[in-house]
């Protein structure tokens, strides 16, 4: 699944067609080409905390050796905002977002010295920006900016982040 992320692909058939053009690198690795079958098998049977823990990992590698930009500001420069992705009704009724369709949202505190995400969490498409901003306890410190849309207008929490020296 790693090597489908960060080569692109878009589906599981994608990445079958991707192993299989790189059938001599597996084969020096000491690897071949899977099924597409074999994948969606193994990814129904695979924990979703695996893919969490495997990012949280990655996250911290790429951190260390993320590009620093020397912004002339106080502290740390932030962008908070969230995306809807569309979902299948039929496969996630869980994640109800209009009569027929469904979605989830994924929220993101983007550190712009690096742009690496520092918070990321992912609710229900119905979710209002706001209510995943206050989960975001420990991801911003005093001295920190943050730029966000009107979304996350909420004046007690603009408060409580005013008050920890966070603007």
């Amino acid at each position: 699944m790693l090597t489908g992320q960060l080569s692109g692909c878009a589906s599981l058939r994608d990445l079958t067609g991707t192993l299989r053009d790189h059938r001599t690198a597996l084969y020096h690795s000491g690897a071949t080409p899977v099924s597409r079958s074999t994948l969606a098998d193994a990814n129904a049977r695979r924990p979703w905390e695996m893919y969490r823990d495997l990012f949280g990992l990655l996250l911290t590698k790429v951190q260390a050796v993320a590009p620093k930009y020397k912004l002339a500001l106080a502290g740390k420069l932030f962008a908070l905002d969230a995306t809807v992705i569309a979902l299948c009704l039929a496969l996630v009724p869980w994640a109800k977002y209009r009569q027929a369709k469904g979605a989830i949202k994924l929220h993101i505190l983007l550190d712009l010295d690096g742009s690496l995400p520092t918070f990321v969490t992912m609710t229900d498409g119905k979710t209002h920006d706001i209510k995943a901003a206050r989960k975001m306890k420990t991801a911003l410190r005093r001295g920190d900016m943050v730029a966000m849309d009107r979304a996350y207008l909420d004046w007690k929490w603009l408060k409580s982040l005013s008050n920890k020296g966070i603007r």
